[in-house]
């Protein structure tokens, strides 16, 4: 879902994805919000927090971004359900749920 946004065409609300952050492949999102800079949950001890996408760690483990049309899943019948984006990383296709989630 979808569609993937070249790096200087970015623009608040876009998905920025990272790989090979804590493991191989597609490890990392965050949500884009401007000026160079998203939101993301960094690790458990920091929670969410503003970095930025120029930092030589995130250039480094960049991957793409994606603009999903929001609005459109928001009047859909599909509304309580996840959304899956699907990442081409390495030759594979990589698919990242976001959405409600259920946990025992």
């Amino acid at each position: 879902m979808g569609r993937r946004i070249p790096k200087d065409q970015l623009q608040a609300g876009d998905l920025v994805f990272f790989k090979n952050t804590y493991r191989h492949g597609v490890s990392h999102v965050g949500i884009y919000v401007g000026q160079g800079w998203f939101i993301n949950a960094a690790d458990y001890g920091q929670g969410v927090t503003l970095s930025q996408l120029k930092s030589a760690y995130n250039e480094h483990h960049w991957l793409e971004a994606r603009r999903i049309k929001l609005k459109a899943v928001a009047e859909s019948d599909e509304v309580r359900k996840p959304i899956t984006v699907t990442v081409h990383e390495g030759g594979h296709d990589i698919k990242i749920v976001l959405g409600p989630t259920h946990h025992r």
